[in-house]
């Protein structure tokens, strides 16, 4: 009895404000990571936003300008700085990791840092 209640208290009113407020989180969130330099985390933000606006039933229009906007902020510059920040943090670990004997580790955060390394390099050649 009081779990149909609980189920009869949800409307289709709460079901959409909560799937705006998701999406309006989520497009918050890609802002961030845009500033930052992260196209990986903005980019899957903006796709959980996107389905967020798909539940809610949400006009694309009003959404498609944001998002092209927050895509336009992600300069070149935020993201090679990001990935040379993300590099040298991998190198750090891998030299944390070198000293303590584990050489998989090393290993796994070399090959990050050769990732970000190659990206910060693409972007230079590129902007």
């Amino acid at each position: 009895m009081r779990i149909q209640e609980i189920r009869s208290s949800m409307s289709s009113t709460n079901t959409q404000d909560f799937h705006l407020r998701k999406m309006e989180s989520e497009l918050k969130d890609a802002e961030k990571k845009a500033k930052d330099g992260n196209r990986s985390l903005m980019e899957f933000y903006i796709e959980n936003a996107n389905k967020s606006m798909s539940e809610a039933n949400a006009s694309k229009e009003n959404v498609s300008a944001r998002i092209d906007a927050i895509r336009c902020s992600l300069s070149p510059d935020s993201e090679r700085n990001y990935h040379l920040r993300e590099m040298e943090y991998d190198l750090k670990n891998a030299k944390r990791k070198a000293k303590e004997g584990n050489q998989d580790m090393m290993e796994h955060y070399i090959r990050n840092a050769n990732e970000h390394s190659k990206k910060a390099e693409s972007i230079s050649h590129n902007a």
